[in-house]
């Protein structure tokens, strides 16, 4: 568990008020244990956060890519845990995405070098098509 909620679930565990929200907690905690020892170990890391909506099953995973997986396996961990006394009836998976992972960046404009776009201008020349003719000498202007 990381040391930031293990810290929060303590000082909740001090106060009266919240200890229905620290029963949340644990109770999460718990189905996402059993979740994990449910699935494959390349798996199990990825999937962040567990919980339950009525009957439906709520997955966390860290990555789109883990989250596709996690939605392939998922009729097969809802079975595991009715075997565990846990009952869903179907799950929902989500994407949790770290605040710390990297951004994308956008991709660079593609250019043609100068040879390719005269080759194209010259080409564009020999074409009767009115309209293709001008796609081509459109697409010779991306030369550098």
């Amino acid at each position: 568990m990381p040391s930031s909620l293990s810290h929060l679930t303590d000082l909740l565990e001090r106060y009266e008020g919240p200890s229905a929200l620290v029963r949340s907690v644990h109770r999460r905690q718990a189905l996402l244990a059993q979740v994990r020892k449910a699935l494959p170990s390349p798996l199990a890391s990825h999937c962040v956060a567990a919980g339950l909506s009525g009957d439906r099953l709520i997955l966390f995973a860290d990555s789109p890519a883990w989250g596709s997986r996690l939605r392939f396996l998922a009729p097969g961990l809802i079975t595991a845990l009715a075997k565990a006394g846990t009952a869903a009836r179907d799950a929902r998976v989500r994407v949790l995405i770290p605040e710390n992972a990297p951004r994308q960046r956008p991709r660079p404009r593609p250019t043609l070098s100068s040879a390719n776009a005269g080759l194209l201008a010259q080409v564009a020349q020999d074409i009767t098509d009115p309209a293709l003719r001008e796609a081509i000498k459109r697409l010779a202007r991306w030369g550098g």
